[in-house]
């Protein structure tokens, strides 16, 4: 394998990973959009479901109010 097909490869690579964190993060603030329109839950509990920081749930809570 030559150097420009490595530099190819890595960074198909790291597109890979981008698209996929960018997936996750989508679907997370998804689920947190479901969770606080839909249920009565805290925003400690929705933290807690979602795997995310309460910062991230105060921020889409925030957005939702603002719409």
């Amino acid at each position: 394998m030559g150097l420009e097909e490595f530099l190819l490869y890595r960074a198909e690579k790291l597109g890979m990973r981008q698209g996929l964190a960018q997936g996750i993060e989508q679907q997370n603030k998804l689920l947190i959009q479901n969770l606080l329109t839909q249920t009565d839950f805290t925003v400690e509990k929705i933290a807690s479901l979602v795997g995310v920081s309460t910062d991230v749930v105060v921020k889409i809570k925030t957005t939702l109010e603002q719409a």
